[in-house]
C-alpha cells in the first residue's frame, strides 16, 4: 500500500497501490481507483474527469474546529436551513475502527438522498469521510471492505 501524509492537516492514510489521491488545493481530498475510475470515465462519455466523484471512491473533507463538535454536527447534518431542502440525521452511533479510533458514523437526509459520513475529530479539525459507491453505467461498486481497510489506517501525525 501507498501512505498520503498531509502534514498541514496533521493525519496520514494508506490507500492500495492501484489508487490515487486527488488534492483538490482546498481541504478536500479524493481517493480512487485507477482503472475503475477510467472505466467510468470512458462509460461516461469523456465527460467525467479522472477521479471524479461518482466514480466511486472516498472523499475527506477537513474542516476546521469551531466551538463543540456536537454544534458542528447539528449545524451540518441536521439543519432545516442547509440548501433547499435542508438535512435531518436519519441515524447515528459512535464507532471504534479496530486500529483504535473513534469516529462518529451518520446517515444524514439532504436533497432528497441519504448519505453517509464517517467523522473523526482531533483537536483542531474534523475529518468527514464519505463513500462514494458508483455503479452507475452498468460498471462495479466499490466494496465496503475496502473503504473500511483504508479508514482503519487513518491516524493523526505532528
Amino acid at each position: 500500500w501507498q501512505i498520503y501524509r498531509n502534514d498541514e492537516f496533521g493525519f496520514e492514510v494508506r490507500y492500495p497501490e492501484d489508487w490515487r489521491v486527488e488534492d483538490t488545493g482546498s481541504q478536500y481530498f479524493h481517493f480512487y481507483d485507477i482503472k475503475l475510475s477510467q472505466q467510468y470515465k470512458k462509460a461516461s462519455g469523456e465527460i467525467a474527469t479522472e477521479g471524479f466523484a461518482f466514480a466511486n471512491g472516498l472523499g475527506l473533507m477537513i474542516y476546521t474546529l469551531n466551538g463543540p463538535f456536537e454544534n458542528f454536527i447539528q449545524k451540518t447534518y441536521n439543519n432545516p436551513e442547509v440548501g433547499a431542502y435542508g438535512s435531518t440525521i436519519k441515524g447515528r452511533k459512535e464507532i471504534i475502527f479496530p486500529n483504535g479510533m473513534p469516529a462518529t458514523y451518520i446517515d444524514y437526509e439532504a436533497y432528497g438522498v441519504v448519505a453517509p459520513v464517517i467523522l473523526i475529530k482531533s483537536e483542531k479539525y474534523i475529518y468527514e469521510f464519505s463513500k462514494y459507491h458508483g455503479g452507475s453505467f452498468g460498471l462495479p461498486k466499490y466494496s465496503e471492505e475496502e473503504f473500511d481497510q483504508i479508514l482503519d489506517t487513518f491516524r493523526f501525525v505532528e
